[in-house]
Parts: structure tokens; sequence; C-alpha cells
């Protein structure tokens, strides 16, 4: 925090120098280049200072399944399943999302970091997020050619704590990725046209298909190239526009055809009518704005709740829709910018506006990309502002620096610590049956029991968990209830009939296996295999289901099948060994033992002495 202080002291310095150099703010000068240098450093500092502390996150949220449970990041044979698969497929997971550039980079962290070094991930995070606040800069300045307006909003952009479910949170990197591409293609669509370099034409093109891979919601930039043209009443580049509309066609074709199985949208929330899911997008409107404006009260999860017209933020959200485009459209002629920064709010909201049914009526992340808006109509008003009253504008920037640096560092503390992420979550989002289940996992772990039951139970009421009843019946199976556990197993069974089976084979396996029905803990794992050749913990599970029968080639194929997906896997190695352990073959099984324990495994000591094995 004294680094950022110091850095906006600096800059208020630096800023005054300019002022008293140079007459008007706005023109071009020698000093062009020593400015791009001192925004490059401002931002560079002010990015570290407002999020170097989530470095000292852990995985939260979807991080387990997208990272530390994902195969297909540990090895690079996996690169055609990643470009042909959803983003869940390689932790065994069904997902409607489709980005494997995000799953590339989460690779190349992990021929870094593996999975021991936290920090890794989280560095990549942030430099990603201060890369995209350096390329709007890059961008606002050759769209309204003033460095002092590109470096406001930009500072602004990099140090607001809202971007902190994107930045401090693994898994919201696809937000960073696609704003990332979205930009360059939106400058090198500008560069094409002023040179018609074919080089441009390549990159704009390039980064384009790029940002499709890394987010679905990229599918907007021709929109904002359309609201660029007509706030600048400039010619559209015909062969350029056309291609990247040709590219969007070619991509939306795919998605709804060969890729149609992940497509985003939460399960069942399709049959819910537009006109029900309509006023969930004015309270977002009106809660968004809120956010960015006043950045306090920032969580996880606001759920797939639905409101009425009705609605006190409803009716708000309407007003200040029609206000802000009543004044958009009054400022076109004669400010350009401020209507092209309320027409890109807007407009980069349309795909999480839940008129295609989402998994929630708003979240954080989603304004990631329509924040640019926010924070370049901010940027005119304090640039404008510092021919008014210098000293004025400089201290209202300073405070507004100081205010979202000191929220930004506090709102990364909610992503450091599970307990305390999930116990801050719950409160603003009671009703939310993953939150319940996911806290009530944390407790079981810490042995709090009796608080677990009831989060469990709480998941369960709100939308019959599959897995909170496993969890519940796991937790009682521990503590030696076995009739109470019995009974949620066999309600696991029943539930599977009325869900989408295939997504919860192998939790009727542990289930079946659980009450001791070995053979038809066997076929449903079989099944989850079936269903997705990668689950990992399936072929685990239906090795150990196997090896408790004495089906020995059962149980030895599937370990050999779980080693051949994950290599890497030290519970892979660690079960195949035990098998080979007690068959009688030690050779085989002291050598899997190495590679478990090189892996991080904690052998029992039965097998190390056994086998004169070194655990260090």
């Amino acid at each position: 925090m004294l680094l950022a202080l110091f850095a906006v002291l600096l800059k208020i310095k630096i800023i005054s120098e300019q002022l008293n150099r140079h007459k008007s703010l706005r023109s071009e000068t020698v000093n062009g280049t020593k400015m791009t240098k001192i925004a490059i450093l401002a931002i560079f500092i002010l990015g570290f200072a407002a999020y170097g502390n989530s470095l000292a996150g852990k995985f939260m949220w979807d991080d387990e399944l997208l990272i530390k449970d994902n195969l297909f990041i540990r090895n690079t044979s996996y690169l055609a399943e990643i470009f042909t698969s959803d983003i869940g497929r390689g932790s065994g997971f069904k997902s409607d999302f489709y980005r494997p550039l995000q799953i590339l980079s989460y690779l190349a962290d992990y021929s870094l970091y593996k999975l021991k070094v936290f920090w890794g991930y989280h560095l990549t995070n942030i430099l990603l997020h201060i890369l995209a606040a350096l390329i709007l800069f890059w961008f606002l300045n050759l769209l309204c050619h003033d460095r002092l307006l590109s470096l406001f909003a930009s500072i602004l952009f990099v140090i607001h704590p809202v971007h902190s479910e994107a930045v401090a949170y693994i898994s919201g990197r696809a937000d960073i990725l696609a704003l990332i591409l979205i930009l360059l293609c939106f400058i090198f669509y500008l560069k094409e046209a002023q040179t018609k370099n074919i080089a441009f034409y390549i990159l704009l093109l390039t980064s384009y298909s790029a940002a499709l891979l890394s987010k679905e919601t990229s599918l907007i930039l021709p929109f904002l190239l359309l609201i660029y043209h007509y706030s600048f009443k400039n010619k559209i580049n015909l062969p350029s526009f056309i291609s990247i509309v040709t590219l969007t066609s070619l991509y939306g074709t795919i998605r709804f055809t060969a890729f149609r199985d992940f497509l985003p949208y939460a399960s069942g929330e399709e049959s819910i009518s537009i006109f029900s899911r309509l006023p969930g997008f004015f309270v977002a409107i009106f809660n968004y704005l809120k956010i960015l404006i006043l950045p306090v009260n920032l969580h996880m999860e606001y759920g797939q709740i639905l409101f009425k017209f009705t609605n006190p933020k409803a009716i708000l959200g309407i007003i200040i829709i029609i206000m802000l485009l009543i004044y958009a459209f009054k400022k076109r002629n004669t400010n350009s910018l401020i209507f092209f920064s309320i027409a890109w709010f807007f407009t980069a909201l349309l795909p999480v506006s839940n008129l295609y049914p989402l998994n929630a009526y708003m979240a954080e992340h989603w304004l990631y990309l329509p924040s640019v808006g926010f924070f370049l109509l901010l940027g005119e008003y304090l640039s404008n502002g510092i021919k008014k009253s210098r000293v004025f504008t400089v201290a209202v920037l300073s405070a507004l620096v100081v205010f979202y640096l000191y929220l930004a560092v506090k709102q990364n503390s909610y992503w450091k610590d599970p307990v305390y992420f999930y116990e801050r979550t719950i409160k603003f989002c009671p009703d939310s049956s993953k939150v319940n289940n996911n806290l009530g996992r944390i407790y079981s772990e810490l042995d709090r029991t009796q608080d677990a039951i009831a989060l469990f139970k709480r998941a369960i009421s709100i939308d019959g968990n599959i897995d909170a009843y496993y969890n519940l019946a796991t937790l009682y199976a521990r503590h030696g209830e076995m009739d109470r556990a019995m009974s949620f197993y066999q309600k696991i069974i029943e539930l599977s009939k009325t869900k989408s089976a295939k997504l919860y084979y192998n939790k009727i396996g542990l289930a079946y296996k659980n009450m001791g029905m070995m053979e038809e803990a066997i076929a449903s794992f079989k099944k989850a295999v079936e269903a997705n050749p990668y689950d990992l913990g399936a072929y685990n599970n239906l090795g150990a289901a196997c090896g408790n029968i004495g089906n020995k080639a059962c149980a030895l194929g599937a370990f050999k099948r779980a080693l051949i997906i994950a290599p890497g896997s030290a519970d892979a190695h660690f079960n195949i060994a035990v098998f080979y352990y007690k068959n009688g073959q030690p050779t085989q099984a002291a050598e899997h033992f190495k590679k478990a324990i090189r892996l991080g495994y904690r052998v029992p000591d039965e097998y190390i002495k056994t086998l004169g094995l070194n655990q260090k």
C-alpha cells in the first residue's frame, strides 16, 4: 500500500509538470513517448499494489475442477482433447463452456509450477490483468489520441476491486484473456484501416479467433465495431469487418452443430421464458453500476434468481438504461466518446444479460469487458476536469486511487482462505445449494460435524443436490451411523433415475460400493468411464471395487488405464502399487510407491518398512 501511495504522489507530480509545460493536454507533443513510459510504469506498479496480495490465495470454487483435478493440463498429449472438449472433460465433469485457450494457459502454468505452487497461477492472472490494462491504454490512446485520458481510464481499470473475481480467482482468467484479445483485434482493425497493411489483417483475424477460443462472450466484437463506426461516423472497413463476421458465423455454426453438447446455459434453465428472465437483467444493470461506483459488499454467486418487473431494482434499472441512452444520443454529435463509452457498456453486457439463459442473473467477473466503457467515461470526465481545476481533479483522482486500492486489497483477502470465502459468501446467498454444500464439505474436513450436517441438509432442501446427499452419507458412515448413511446412499440411486444419470455414475457407484453392493458398483463405475474416458476417479474406484471381489484382471486393467490417462497422478501410482503389493509383486509395488512418493504422496509406514523405501 505504501508503494501504491508513492506511485500516486509520483503521478500527481508528473501530471503537474506536464501541465506546467503544456497549454493543451489533448495536443500530441514530443513528450508523448515519455508519457507512455510513465503510463506503463504507473499501471504496472498500481496493478501489483492492488492485486499482489492475491498471490497468497489457494485453489477456490471451480479451481479444483479446472486445475487441480484436470488431467488435460498435465501433459501436452491431450492437446487434441483440449480443443475438442468442454472445459470440464479433463476432470470428469460436464461443463457448458468451450474455452481451450483458458485450459492451455493452465497447462503452461502446470509445466512450471505443477500443483504445489499456488502463487504461480495467481502470478499469471496478475500479469495478464496488468497486460490487459496496458493494452487498454494503447487502445484508448489510438481511439481518442489523448494519453492523459487513456492513462486515467487504464489506472482506474487496473486497480478497481470489482475485477477481483477475474484476477484473484484463477478460473476467472477467461475474462482477462478475452478482453486482451478483443482489444488487440480492435487495435489491429483500426491499424489495418489506416495502413492497409496485410500484417495487421492477419493479426486481427488471429486475435479474434483466439478471443473466441478464450470465452464465448467474444462474439460481441462485431457489434462493438459497429458501435465504433456509428459513434465516430467512420466508414466501415468492409474487407476486415466481413472477415470478422464470417469468423463469427463459422464459430457459431460449429458451436451449434459439432459442439452442441456444451452450449453455455445452465441445466434446466433453458425452459424458463425470456420474459421471466428479463427483469433480472434490469436488476443486474442497477447492481453493476452500483458496485462500479461504490465497490463494497462484492461477493461470488448471485444465483439463478427470477425477479418481477415490479421489483424496485428492476424499475431503477429500466430508468437508468433510458436516462443513459438519452444522454448518450444527446452527446453523440458533440462528444462521440461519451456515446461510445455508454454504448460499449450496454453492448458488452448483452452476452451475459440472460436473454440467452445462463447460470446466474449476474456475476462480477462478467463486468470485466463492459467496464471498459465505464472507465473510459470516467477518464473523459477527469481529463476534462484537469482543464477546469487541476488541483481538484488530481485530488479526486488520488482519492479514487487510494480508495480503490484499499478495497481491492481487502477484497483479495476474500479469496485466500476457503473457510472465510464460503462463510462470507453464504451471508450474501444463503439459498445457494453449491455454497451450502461446499462449506459443509470444508466443515466436515475440519470435524465440525453438526455444522456440516446442517449445511448438507440445507443444500438438499434447496435443489436435491446429489453431491450433498453423498457428502452427508459419507459423513454419517465415517461416524459409524451406517443406517443413516445407507438411507442417503439409497437416495442417490433413486435420484439418478430422475436426474441426468451419466453425470452421477461415479457417485452412484460409490453409493453402491459403500452399501456393499459391489457388482452394482462396478457396473456404475464402468458406465462412468464409458461416459467420460478421462474420469480418473472412476477408473481408480473401478479398480478398487474389482479388487474387492477378487477380479484381478479388471482391477489391474482399471489401474493401468488410470496411469495411462494420468501418468503424473500420485493416487494412480499408489493404487496400482497397493494392488501389486497385495498380489505378491513387491518389485512392481516398490517402483510405483517410489513414484507416488516423488509426486508428494504420503505412503503408509507399513509399506515403507516392508519394502525398505525412503519416504523423504
